[in-house]
């Protein structure tokens, strides 16, 4: 729509030339401010008196303005859909107000950002207000000794420090204090299924997308157990959660918390007790340098992601960005203020002024690092202003480059104190980066981040003189006797014949880094790091063509990856974990050149120690590092959160495979952890596929994603704890929802079978749909009730009567290696039962033993394999004594696995004690040798001792199905 268009959308107005100009300009410059005012004209004539009366935009009531134009009535009496248009048009007025005067430079940055955080603020409260009122009516007042109790809103990151982007989601935390229960209801309601509710339903009126758009983007992720962890908290369980658990990622993001909720602290006994709780956790009474180290292990995690997702010219995440400034600014508070109490605030511009005061920097260096974060902040304002879009990238058209230039330049003119920073003649481009080069130079100063270099060229004469001869011309080979001089002088144990198969190999990678495109700073690397590892490698005892073949392969697929070479350049630590896989695992070396991101588990290699065997603390720690990661996500990113999701996957398959490698996990606990990562994964998928079904279908009433009513039964190796890193997942799926539930808040409702199995359907796609980093699982359904014509989701019950009345032998055999790993507490005791019972039928032996000795007979016939004395007879012997003693001796099937199965066995007696220590040391052993020759990417010989153990299997086998 042009000028004139929107003008007559508001005939009765008589617009000044001077404004009909700044509405030509704003509408050029924001495809946004356009779109809203064509929705709504009549915002138009509200810009137009503010401009010309020039009023102080804070002085504006938009919530109330917005009720006049929409003719609604008091507030307390609209409806829920009158109440989602008020909210959403009102925020439209107000960022078409604020967006108004930044775009014409009409007002600082600073007070933009508090203006944008302000209304956040209004429009929140607005929320809770329209959402308890509406639950007190139905279910009465939560009270304590102080009163009627809040739900009190914590506003986190930007949101927390009154610094809200332009177009940014807003995090929040909820807790209220004090558990109890409504004692004049018939049936007992206690607080915090109210406060449940009250908190869904201001999330609801903020985040859900009407004709009229969308409040805000409600982030929940930073609350005490992220995404896994209740919507609402009491304050003691806050208290207990951060003074046992917290972590140190969670101190930086409580720095800028902020109680949303009005009343001031000192009329608020309950907001000074919840502050109380908060302020002990963030902040030392002594000076606490300990953070720095938190600090590096952060900014390294940001580096990698930034490097994961190749983000270019993000003045946000990128090196000087951003988040640099806050980082540093937030360490200074953790550190000093247990000392200096006027650092603890949620404000970086009142943190800044306090470390200036208090001359913890030089003035000009806190005037460098305020004066370029203002730039950055107001770049990164402007180009969210554009199309409303939360971005922090600098643009790559020439027009938009250009539009973003004129805004900030205009900007520097009425701030001269910025003028410097960015010098007009070289371009708005050059200018940030200048900025950002500024801002990083301080920050590493503070950080000293720290390199290994490990490398002195003088000691690399010889293999340095024969890299440059080959490197310049790949069909020159040195002179072999003289390489092998030069290799005996330096005491190296590289054999002789080795030498001429080590330099053709060499001229192979020269030909092949010929072909590459390769920069200048990546082929000034290779001529140093090549030799590197050639000296290297001829001090390794043995494996040296081997590893020169490994590096090799590696060098050319990262050839072009200058952050790579880097890397390992200046890393000697990566070097020789390197150089220690290239002659344990094909496997690591293949997988490295595949997905070179992996390099970045090489600098802190976590897998370098042993670890307690506890399943319950690997799934912590998976759960908590994914969740970290997950945190720095949008909800509705799907392609980056699957993307980080496969390369969390190959990060910890890589940490599980390096330690089973180099014998620092036993292979039961190799399975372990890549059965309990699976799990962990699986879990964060199910939810991102709940995010997309609902945002299409709705939810089915009374179910969310903290409470999905759906369960996960785990099947075979998933299901035994007995994982390799090549496994795909054998899952059933239940739910307990009734027939009659219909989904709402969606753009149709449907029955909430057909939601959960829309859910599952996309479930399975997006596990197995195969990206750069390759897929997530393979997830096989074919196990579930009638199989692949069987619904890929069934109600519980389903799932019994089929157990009871249809299943086949081989499916209750299936079920002994089963457990329920994802699902409510009603779920997972109804599974068990299910198990419990079909599993401990009476059985006739006679009929058993043929069944299962032909089903194990089938599955030779149809692999074709000689495979006596294996894992599967072994499996198949488990199975068949549960199957056949669970009637008289249910405890057996406690556990799902093999191993504690057969050890459940052998100490009932059921079967020989020897039998049951053989077969559980034979499934040990072969288990390790099939990850291993996995691990090599080879058949690896055949020792005598699997042989004699495959022996002793097979005679237990036949001495059990001996009639088979």
């Amino acid at each position: 729509m042009n000028l004139d268009n929107l003008l007559l959308a508001s005939p009765d107005a008589n617009f000044s030339a001077t404004f009909t100009a700044e509405l030509q300009q704003v509408i050029n410059i924001s495809q946004f401010a356009e779109v809203t005012l064509v929705q709504y004209p009549w915002m138009l004539v509200i810009i137009a008196e503010l401009q010309t009366t020039h009023a102080s935009l804070d002085s504006i009531d938009v919530l109330q303005v917005t009720q006049t134009h929409l003719g609604y009535a008091e507030l307390a009496t609209l409806s829920e859909i009158q109440q989602l248009s008020l909210l959403r048009v009102s925020r439209h007025l107000g960022m078409v107000m604020f967006l108004w005067r930044d775009v014409l430079n009409q007002q600082s940055i600073e007070t933009s950002l508090d203006l944008v955080s302000r209304l956040a603020d209004t429009l929140i409260m607005q929320a809770y207000d329209f959402a308890y009122t509406g639950f007190e009516q139905r279910y009465g007042t939560p009270t304590d000794e102080h009163g009627r109790q809040e739900l009190y809103i914590l506003g986190m990151g930007k949101l927390g420090g009154k610094e809200l982007n332009f177009s940014s989601d807003i995090d929040l935390i909820f807790t209220y204090p004090q558990i109890g229960e409504f004692s004049e209801r018939h049936k007992p309601f206690e607080y915090q299924q109210f406060f449940i509710k009250v908190a869904q339903k201001l999330i609801h009126l903020l985040n859900t997308q009407t004709t009229d758009g969308q409040v805000y983007r409600v982030d929940m992720r930073l609350r005490p157990f992220g995404e896994s962890g209740p919507l609402v908290l009491p304050f003691s369980a806050m208290d207990n959660y951060y003074e046992s658990q917290g972590r140190s990622w969670e101190r930086f993001a409580m720095l800028k918390s902020r109680i949303i909720n009005p009343v001031p602290a000192l009329q608020d006994p309950n907001k000074l007790a919840l502050a109380n709780i908060i302020r002990p956790f963030i902040y030392r009474r002594y000076v606490d340098f300990s953070i720095i180290e938190s600090l590096r292990d952060l900014k390294q995690k940001i580096v990698q992601e930034v490097r994961r997702r190749q983000l270019h010219h993000n003045i946000k995440l990128g090196a000087g960005g951003i988040r640099e400034v806050e980082f540093l600014v937030q360490s200074f508070q953790l550190i000093y203020a247990g000392r200096i109490p006027a650092l603890k605030t949620a404000s970086i511009f009142s943190a800044l002024a306090v470390i200036e005061q208090e001359a913890l920097l030089p003035h000009d260096v806190v005037q460098s690092i305020t004066h370029c974060y203002l730039i950055l902040r107001k770049a990164e304002h402007t180009l969210q202003q554009f199309n409303n879009a939360q971005t922090q990238t600098l643009p790559d058209t020439q027009s938009d480059q250009d539009t973003l230039g004129a805004i900030m330049y205009g900007y520097f003119a009425d701030h001269p104190e910025l003028n410097s920073y960015c010098p007009p003649e070289k371009g708005i481009m050059h200018g940030i980066e200048q900025v950002q080069g500024v801002i990083h130079q301080h920050f590493s100063v503070f950080i000293q981040d720290e390199t290994q270099d490990g490398t002195k060229q003088d000691q690399y004469d010889w293999s340095h003189d024969i890299w440059q001869e080959i490197s310049h011309d790949p069909s020159y080979l040195p002179n072999v006797e003289f390489v092998c001089q030069q290799l005996r002088q330096s005491a190296s144990p590289i054999a002789s014949e080795l030498v001429e198969p080590i330099l053709q190999q060499l001229q192979q990678l020269a030909t092949a880094l010929n072909k590459a495109q390769i920069g200048d700073r990546g082929e000034a690397i290779l001529i140093k790091l090549v030799p590197v590892f050639l000296t290297e490698i001829s001090q390794q005892p043995q494996g040296h063509l081997q590893a020169v073949q490994s590096i090799s392969a590696l060098l050319t697929a990262i050839a072009s990856r200058t952050a790579y070479l880097e890397l390992i350049m200046e890393n000697l630590g990566v070097r020789q974990q390197l150089l220690l896989f290239c002659t344990k695992s094909s496997w690591v070396i293949e997988h490295i050149c595949a997905y070179p991101v992996l390099l970045d588990e090489l600098i802190h290699p976590q897998y370098l120690q042993h670890s307690d065997h506890d399943i319950h603390a690997w799934r912590e720690d998976f759960n908590s590092e994914l969740q970290q990661i997950l945190l720095r996500i949008e909800l509705d990113d799907d392609e980056v959160i699957m993307h980080s999701m496969r390369q969390f996957k190959l990060a910890q398959r890589f940490r599980i495979a390096a330690a089973d490698i180099l014998d620092y996990l036993p292979i039961a606990q190799v399975s372990d952890k890549l059965t309990v990562l699976a799990e962990v994964l699986l879990d964060a998928q199910i939810k991102q596929a709940w995010h997309q079904t609902a945002r299409r279908l709705g939810e089915p009433q009374g179910y969310s994603v903290d409470n999905m009513g759906i369960g996960v039964i785990a099947y075979g190796k998933l299901g035994g704890f007995e994982l390799s890193y090549t496994s795909d997942l054998d899952i059933v799926f239940v739910h307990d929802c009734a027939g009659d539930v219909m989904t709402q808040g969606g753009k149709k409702s449907v029955s909430a079978q057909h939601f959960y199995i829309k859910l599952i359907q996309r479930v399975v796609n997006l596990a197995g749909t195969n990206s750069l980093l390759g897929d997530l699982y393979e997830i096989d359904l074919r196990l579930r009730p009638s199989g692949n014509s069987g619904l890929v989701i069934c109600h519980i019950d389903t799932f019994a009567e089929y157990q009871q009345d249809d299943a086949w032998v081989w499916e209750h055999q299936a079920l002994c290696r089963t457990r329920m790993i994802l699902g409510n507490q009603a779920l997972t005791m109804k599974f068990n039962q299910i198990r419990q019972a079909i599993i401990g039928q009476t059985r006739d032996s006679a009929q058993l033993i043929n069944d299962v000795g032909n089903m194990r007979q089938k599955m030779r016939d149809h692999l074709g394999a000689k495979d006596k004395g294996s894992l599967a007879d072994i499996e198949f012997l488990t199975q068949y004594w549960c199957l056949l003693f669970t009637a008289t001796h249910p405890d057996i099937i406690h556990y799902s696995d093999n191993l504690r199965q057969l050890a459940a066995l052998g100490d009932a007696q059921l079967i020989p004690t020897e039998d049951a220590e053989l077969l559980i040391n034979a499934y040990l052993s072969l288990r390790h040798h099939q990850h291993h020759e996995a691990l090599h990417r080879a058949k690896l010989d055949q020792a005598p001792y699997y042989a004699k153990l495959e022996e002793q299997v097979q005679r237990i086998w036949e001495r059990t199905f001996v009639d088979v």
